[in-house]
């Protein structure tokens, strides 16, 4: 028992605790490692691996497409839509038209925060990849819908700068979201128990040998 008017001190979580810093830095290095080896895995895939998501995915494009009035004609993975000089568009869908790096980003960080329950992860990580895979099929089909009405330079501002930030802005978007989902019920982000305050000490004031 503490003298009278002394002071009673109890360390909660003995031990120092995990750094902010530390927590960031690894989560940082995590979301590098599976973005990098995602990249990596989809480079080194063999054409053949990737020619049914082409194909799907000119199906798709053909399918909008027919949607809003602008027939395409489609030839394994590849449209042909006419412009409005006559002359045909032709539209290869190969592999860096799928997507994938926009989605790889997003999935990284879904898969690099800690202590997030592997069924949330799964949730997210397919919503996240269908709703970025139905704004690729939106990204392609209004590039050619806008070459088919408007000739080869619309064509050329939606792809190669509207949509390009477009996409990755909305799989940002995603991942945004997904942290405030995992963020607003600890208070942070980064380390895994909402309440850790490592080396935090309370104390209670005694005075004449008991408690006020």
């Amino acid at each position: 028992m503490p003298p009278a008017g002394g002071e009673e001190r109890t360390c909660e979580g003995r031990g120092p605790g995990p750094s902010l810093a530390l927590a960031i830095l690894k989560v940082g290095l995590l979301y590098f490692a599976i973005l990098l080896a995602g990249a990596a895995i989809f480079k080194l895939m063999p054409e053949g691996w990737l020619a049914p998501f082409d194909r799907a995915l000119a199906w798709a494009v053909q399918a909008t497409l027919g949607a809003v009035g602008v027939k395409a004609e489609r030839v394994g993975a590849t449209l042909l839509v006419p412009l409005p000089d006559g002359k045909p568009l032709v539209v290869y869908i190969v592999r860096h038209c799928l997507g994938i790096h926009s989605t790889l980003g997003y999935l990284a960080l879904v898969f690099a925060l800690p202590a997030v329950p592997l069924k949330k992860r799964l949730w997210w990580a397919l919503g996240g990849t269908a709703l970025l895979g139905a704004a690729n099929v939106a990204r392609t089909a209004t590039t050619i819908w806008a070459g088919a009405k408007f000739g080869l330079k619309a064509f050329d501002i939606l792809h190669l700068t509207v949509w390009r930030v477009g996409l990755s802005a909305l799989a940002l978007l995603l991942a945004l979201l997904f942290a405030f989902s995992v963020g607003r019920r600890r208070e942070s982000l980064f380390l895994p128990h909402p309440s850790q305050h490592p080396g935090k000490v309370s104390r209670t004031r005694q005075e004449g040998g008991s408690s006020p």
